[in-house]
């Protein structure tokens, strides 16, 4: 059969379950809002994912693969419904001056076009690349805490935003982002 790998058992999972269920739901809905998908439904797939999962990493640990799955089943969803054109009210508040200029509906047609761009720019990036964006730049997590979702070092989660603020500054036009 191979190299052993770590396996979730049961018992792991009903622990974590027991411990971690509701901080899971927490986490997502603090990060993804309510639904649809709804938070609890995302967490319990994770859990589902963790109990049929045949090998985790020899160095990930099961509640890091939870966080990891349950983040990427949203991004996931929200990618597939158009989510994004819901969300387009909340992160036109981006787009305003430091002095807090009125908002215009010219100003706000501006900033929802430049957010559909944004959002076909970070749909065309590799997955870990937007993802790490998104939990960075928008969600506001440190460079550590989205390395232990995405399953990768601190320092590929700084590469990927860099190169995807790179990409999205370059597509607006503005030297930095």
């Amino acid at each position: 059969m191979g190299k052993e790998a770590n396996i979730a058992s049961h018992k792991t999972v009903e622990a974590l379950y027991a411990t971690c269920f509701r901080q899971l739901v927490a986490f997502l809905r603090s990060r993804f809002g309510s639904g649809p998908p709804p938070p609890e439904d995302l967490a319990q797939s994770a859990f589902e994912r963790l109990l049929t999962a045949r090998e985790l990493r020899e160095d990930a640990s099961p509640k890091a693969f939870l966080w990891r799955t349950a983040t990427n089943l949203a991004i996931s969803s929200h990618r597939k419904n158009g989510v994004e054109q819901r969300n387009l009210p909340q992160f036109a508040v981006l787009f305003t001056d430091s002095e807090g200029c009125h908002r215009t509906p010219e100003r706000v047609t501006e900033a929802e076009e430049q957010l559909d761009k944004i959002y076909k720019v970070l749909t065309q990036m590799p997955e870990k690349r937007s993802s790490a964006f998104l939990l960075v730049r928008v969600d506001g997590l440190s460079h550590a805490e989205a390395a232990a979702i995405l399953g990768v070092s601190r320092a590929a989660v700084s590469k990927h935003v860099a190169k995807a603020t790179k990409e999205i500054a370059g597509l607006l036009g503005y030297a930095e982002f």
